[in-house]
């Protein structure tokens, strides 16, 4: 029993030194990270080139592009779009030697890819004009994507057409309208903007240049302006632009003065303030909603 008691003892005695070290706490090695996967997906490169090449029964196109050089084989579907000098073309209309701009749908590191859209040099430089101007004409056609416009004051006869899309505001006789009330003959003004494709599409349709700044307004985040009339959840709006909305409120508005909150009560006739309107459509009375109103000090 002794041989045993003085054996464990020089055991212990013999790890005193290593139990006695201070604990490892160095942090292990991190997992090696993995290499980023590249994507394969196609991607739609705009590219600034002249045609070597056009096989138009193939519909197939051979881009050599400015600058690089690189020769790129496009090939054109049933939804490709063709403009040249200013209107919707055909391949056909194309010959070799053509300067021109394309969107091609390209994977990374090919040399072929689907044509999305061409456009001749004159195209190009007039839709550079046209998204930048603000326009007045006469309607030639509109629809429920296009809106064609003859141009006041240009004896050319010049013919412009705007895309339209559910993002499109329109505006007639001082209230938001839709593209089927504007009819062939009547006035209209345009506020547009280019597309990514090269096209140019109209933010803003209305019937007279006056109400291209009112019916953009009308489409913003926050109005300012002076209470004309409250009841219910109902507010009516003088705006600083001079016209006049009716917004519904949430049922959760939030109203406040400063740090102050306020009550529905506060919102009186003359008081000015400022509101955050909900995104999303006018409901059928037109009246956007507003969510926060924000009370003038003053």
């Amino acid at each position: 029993m002794k041989r045993l008691l003085f054996s464990l003892l020089a055991l212990l005695c013999a790890l005193a030194p290593t139990l006695a070290q201070e604990p490892d706490t160095t942090p292990p090695p991190a997992p090696p990270v993995a290499a980023k996967k590249l994507s394969n997906r196609s991607k739609v490169e705009t590219l600034t080139a002249k045609i070597v090449k056009l096989d138009a029964d193939k519909r197939a196109i051979t881009l050599k592009t400015e600058g690089a050089g690189r020769e790129i084989l496009a090939r054109a579907d049933d939804v490709t779009e063709f403009f040249k000098d200013g209107k919707p073309a055909k391949i056909t209309d194309f010959t070799e030697g053509d300067k021109v701009t394309a969107r091609v749908s390209l994977k990374p590191g090919a040399t072929a890819g689907t044509l999305k859209s061409l456009f001749d040099e004159k195209t190009v430089a007039g839709n550079k004009v046209q998204r930048a101007q603000e326009i007045v004409g006469k309607v030639v056609t509109s629809s429920l994507t296009n809106v064609d416009v003859k141009l006041d004051g240009d004896e050319n006869g010049a013919v412009k057409s705007y895309r339209v899309n559910d993002r499109t505001q329109f505006f007639k006789a001082d209230k938001p309208a839709k593209a089927t009330d504007f009819k062939p003959g009547d006035p209209v003004a345009i506020r547009p903007r280019g597309l990514p494709g090269g096209t140019v599409q109209a933010v803003v349709v209305a019937d007279k240049k006056e109400s291209l700044e009112v019916a953009h307004t009308d489409g913003l985040s926050s109005w300012a302006g002076t209470i004309e009339k409250f009841e219910s959840d109902e507010l009516t709006l003088k705006r600083l632009d001079g016209a006049i909305r009716t917004v519904k409120l949430s049922e959760t508005v939030a109203i406040t003065r400063g740090k102050t909150e306020l009550t529905k009560a506060d919102l009186k006739p003359g008081a000015k303030v400022k509101l955050h309107l909900v995104k999303g459509n006018p409901d059928d009375k037109g009246r956007r909603t507003a969510d926060k109103v924000a009370v003038s000090a003053r």
